[in-house]
């Protein structure tokens, strides 16, 4: 997990430069932050998963894509190489007109259980 590929990403779209691109970068780093450990290696446990949420902030009410993913922090001393840890963060895309008007890392959403008791009133 690495931000550079995101940087990529917004390169190829040539969207670099935007201000919302840079932002979403600068959010990403501390999200993305525990691959980074000195003289410490994560790796992912198992597939990025994604999913529909809602943001509950920023964007309230909002939908987002919510990223899921699972890493072990393998140089950590025994018992420590072996707790799985769980990280999550969603990202808010905004159009308008079928364009894209905005993008936002989003920090603050509904997780699965919250979106499942909301779906009873709908």
């Amino acid at each position: 997990m690495k931000v550079e590929s995101v940087r990529r990403l917004l390169e190829e779209y040539q969207i670099m430069e935007e201000e919302e691109s840079l932002q979403l970068l600068t959010d990403l780093e501390p999200i993305f932050s525990p691959f980074k450990s000195e003289g410490q290696a994560c790796v992912l446990k198992n597939e990025v998963t994604s999913t529909y949420s809602r943001c509950i902030a920023c964007y309230h009410g909002q939908g987002i894509k919510r990223f899921d993913y699972n890493y072990l922090n393998i140089d950590a001393p025994q018992p420590y190489n072996q707790i799985v840890y769980k990280n999550s963060f969603g990202v808010y895309i905004g159009e308008m007109k079928n364009r894209l008007a905005n993008f936002r890392v989003c920090n603050a959403f509904l997780e699965d259980k919250d979106l499942q008791e909301l779906g009873k009133f709908s």
